[in-house]
Parts: C-alpha cells; sequence; structure tokens
C-alpha cells in the first residue's frame, strides 16, 4: 500500500526522472493515467482481445450408465442398418450382364 509521504516521493521522482516516451503530466495519478503509462512504457505486453461469451446453455444432467448402453446400442444400430442399406444399394446397382461379358465361363 503506498502512504501520502510514499505517493509525494513517487512524484517528485517523477518530476527529476520522468519515464522514457511517456508523458507524465498530472493525469498520471488517475486511473486511466496509469493504465495508459503501463501500456506505453511495457510494449512486450499487448492487450489481450476480450471475446465476447456464448450465452450460457442449459445445464446438461448427467447421463446414468444405463442411458449410456442405451445411447451407444442405438449409435451401433444406427450404423448397422446404414452399413446394410449401402450393401443392398451397391448389390442392386450392379449390372450382371456386364459382369458375364468380362468373366469367362468356359473352363
Amino acid at each position: 500500500m503506498v502512504t501520502r509521504s510514499r505517493a509525494k516521493l513517487i512524484s517528485a521522482g517523477r518530476k527529476e526522472h520522468p519515464i522514457k516516451g511517456v508523458d507524465t503530466s498530472e493525469d498520471e495519478f488517475t486511473v486511466e493515467g496509469i493504465r495508459s503509462a503501463f501500456k506505453e512504457s511495457c510494449p512486450t505486453i499487448k492487450e489481450r482481445k476480450i471475446q465476447l461469451k456464448a450465452p450460457p446453455l442449459e445445464p446438461h444432467t448427467k447421463l446414468s450408465k444405463k442411458l449410456k448402453r442405451k445411447a451407444k446400442l442405438k449409435l451401433k444400430q444406427a450404423q448397422a442398418m446404414e452399413m446394410t442399406n449401402l450393401a443392398l444399394d451397391a448389390k442392386y446397382t450392379l449390372d450382371k450382364t456386364d459382369f458375364e461379358d468380362e468373366y469367362d465361363f468356359s473352363n
């Protein structure tokens, strides 16, 4: 914590030895003045971009083991149905006449 006497010493020191490249006017002791002096004296520290957070979603309830198993089972069944549909589509789209023309049955 800075006491009044310490603040007087600091202000006297700033008048004698000002920070390089920083305007040491009377606004130095306001909050904005201190922030601007700090930003100007520390060029390597970059301001973080304040990103607006997404609005919070409704809280999710924790799933029980039974519900997790059901979800996994439904997912597996859906994947199996998709694979069978692909296999059936491939079977029906296969043109048998082209296959017989290319294969030699003379053996």
